[in-house]
């Protein structure tokens, strides 16, 4: 099976929110993305207790250039009508990203965090 037919069968919808600075993130775009969670084959090694917080979006070189460090994410929730720029209450944002997207030849992995509480 091709990685191109792979990537586009398991989508699913995000919303990402840029980081514009330390407080404040622009309006959420809508994305359609593979988000898998973990496995554990060394996950607990890399990120301890909290790995089952965190997950994996595989996409393409393209689409992985558009996430940076600290961009939240919208995953299994509706971004609210009104849009928070500070991004501080329970209805914003569910998770984070907490590194930049890791490349190889064909995919990109981006790795994302719960944001406790929301």
């Amino acid at each position: 099976m091709a990685i191109n037919t792979t990537l586009l069968k398991n989508n699913q919808t995000i919303w990402l929110c840029k980081k514009i600075n330390n407080t404040t993130w622009d309006e959420p775009q809508e994305i359609r993305i593979n988000v898998m969670r973990m496995t554990d084959d060394g996950e607990i090694m890399a990120y301890g207790a909290t790995f089952p917080e965190h997950l994996i979006c595989v996409c393409s070189r393209d689409t992985s250039a558009m996430f940076g460090v600290g961009d939240r994410l919208y995953y299994n929730k509706t971004p609210p009508e009104t849009h928070n720029p500070i991004q501080n209450s329970k209805k914003d944002a569910n998770f984070e990203v907490n590194q930049l997207p890791i490349n190889s030849l064909n995919t990109s992995e981006i790795r994302i965090k719960y944001l406790k509480g929301r």
